[in-house]
Formats: C-alpha cells, sequence, structure tokens
C-alpha cells in the first residue's frame, strides 16, 4: 500500500535550461503522487497537473493518441481535452488505447492523471517515471529536436525527416524501439458526469455508484472499472485482492487502516493486498475507485 496526501506532495522541479521538451512549456505545476510496476508488469503513474494561474502560460498540445490508457479526474476548474470539450469540476473522463484527442489548451484548473499500461505498453511507467523521461529527454536531443510538442529526427533507415509526437517519441526511445499504437476500439474520450449517477446501497454506511467499465485488452479480468464509494457513520469497505486499485478521496472523513487523512489523499492498493476503507464521523465522504485491469 502507498499513501499520498496531495497538500503534503511538493510539486516537482522545473526544468531550468529552458530549452523545448516533449511538450511545449507553460506554468503547470506537477506532482507525482503514485507509481509502480507490478507483478504483471502493470506500469502507472499517478499524477497532480495544476494549470497556468493569473495569466500564466497555458498548457498547449497538439492533436495526438496514444499506445496507454488514461483516466483524468477534475479537482476544481476545468480542464480542456480538444475544441470545445473539457472535464468539468468533479467529472471524470477515460482515455482509450489509440485514440485521438486535441489540440488542447488546459489555462486553468487542476486535474488527477492516471496513466497505464503493460508492459511497454507503457513503457515509462513506475514511481521513477520522472527519470526516465529525464534520461530519454537527454538521448533524444543528442539526435533530433522537439518543436511544439512535436519530435524531429532522421529516419536512419530511409534518412527522411521524421515527426512523431513529442511523447511518443520518449517512449519509444526509453523502450529502445519504434511502438506501434493500436487501432482504436473507442472513437473518442468518454467523458462521465458522476453526479447525475444514483448511488445504490452496498451495506451499512456503505454506498456505490457504477461510472463506467471499458475493455481496450482481452480477458476476462482485463477490463478497466471506475466507480465513486461513499462512506458514511460507521461504513466499511475492504478493496479486494484480486486486482490493483487506485483511489482517492474528495473530501474529509477518510481512514485506511484505522488512520484519519484529510481530503484529497490518494492511495495505491496492489495485488493480494486487502485495504480497509471508513469514515471517521457520521458525515459522509466520497471516494473514487479504479480497478486496474489484469491480464493473468
Amino acid at each position: 500500500m502507498d499513501i499520498a496526501v496531495i497538500a503534503d506532495v511538493p510539486a516537482s522541479e522545473k526544468p531550468k535550461d529552458g530549452r523545448p521538451g516533449a511538450r511545449p512549456p507553460s506554468d503547470t505545476e506537477h506532482k507525482s503522487l503514485l507509481g509502480d510496476v507490478g507483478k504483471d508488469d502493470l506500469r502507472f503513474r499517478f499524477v497532480r497537473n495544476q494549470e497556468s494561474l493569473d495569466g500564466g502560460t497555458a498548457a498547449r498540445y497538439p492533436r495526438h493518441h496514444h499506445g496507454f490508457q488514461q483516466i483524468r479526474w477534475t479537482e476544481f476548474g476545468s480542464v480542456n481535452y480538444a475544441p470545445g470539450q473539457d472535464i468539468a469540476e468533479g467529472d471524470i473522463a477515460y482515455f482509450p488505447k489509440g485514440a485521438y484527442y486535441g489540440p488542447q489548451m488546459k489555462e486553468h484548473g487542476a486535474q488527477l492523471l492516471l496513466q497505464y499500461g503493460f508492459g511497454d505498453d507503457y513503457p515509462v511507467g513506475g514511481k521513477d517515471w520522472a527519470d526516465k523521461y529525464k534520461e530519454a529527454t537527454k538521448r533524444l536531443r543528442l539526435k533530433g529536436e522537439f518543436e511544439d510538442g512535436r519530435y524531429v529526427d532522421t529516419d536512419p533507415e530511409t534518412g527522411e525527416r521524421r515527426e512523431r509526437d513529442g511523447v511518443e517519441a520518449l517512449h519509444d526511445e526509453y523502450a529502445g524501439k519504434r511502438l506501434v499504437i493500436p487501432p482504436e476500439a473507442y472513437s473518442a474520450p468518454i467523458l462521465m458526469h458522476p453526479a447525475a449517477f444514483a448511488f445504490y446501497e452496498v451495506g451499512p454506511g456503505v454506498e456505490m455508484k457504477r461510472l463506467g467499465q471499458f475493455f481496450d485488452y482481452a480477458g476476462p479480468n482485463a477490463d478497466v472499472r471506475m466507480s465513486v464509494l461513499r462512506l458514511s457513520g460507521r461504513g466499511r469497505f475492504a478493496l479486494g485482492q484480486d486486482r490493483a486499485q487506485i483511489a482517492w478521496s474528495v473530501g474529509p472523513g477518510l481512514t485506511i487502516e484505522g488512520r484519519a487523512y484529510p481530503g484529497l489523499t490518494c492511495l495505491y492498493s496492489p495485488r493480494e493486498e486487502s485495504v480497509l476503507l471508513a469514515c471517521r464521523n457520521e458525515d459522509p465522504v466520497d471516494v473514487f475507485v479504479v480497478d486496474l485491469p489484469r491480464l493473468d
């Protein structure tokens, strides 16, 4: 089990050289919260991004897609993911493998971002993802250059100019090979409005909303599931052992294995562990839960 209280996590240090990277420079504040490489080679990183405030430089990304999956939840404000399309405060969106989105201009709001995949679907996953990004960026700069969120170099086989998405180039470089982004099974990101879903009772003091279940991998347990758990009074809920899970509390009142935590506390429960969640008072606390896929 790993726990991160967002208020206690320092912001990541920004590059000091000012050189272009996989994404154009912006005033986005990043906090690295959780990450792991699981026993089944499921790799993920979980971060908080707060976009520019007080007229700072907005984050601008070109239209692109990935070979891994993403889940984005907006803490406050709204976060843009395509022209005229935003994830409003409290909403959550699933970004499938292969599905295009963007161009983006993220200029206000804060979001939690989960990126994950198996093996080379997400080669930079893990708690040390930032070091992997830096290493790959350093190597890529020796062979080409980043321009407005794209990476430009010379194809070693044809000698011709080659252009790729900046993040895609980082993943290729770290994996040591050109990775293939699969055809999209879902045509676009899927936006969910949790407030419009109804709770149902699971047990005394425990209610749940099922938000979505998606199948970017094949297998009886290869789906990803998103839910909202509401605990109140003496309600208790145990995260299961059969899947890795990511959870975060929206407000105060959550206890994890008997210890109380403030609002916006994030939790990683690996496979083969069971973690007991409860509420410390009569006021309810809502917890988002993501059940990650497994292939074995």
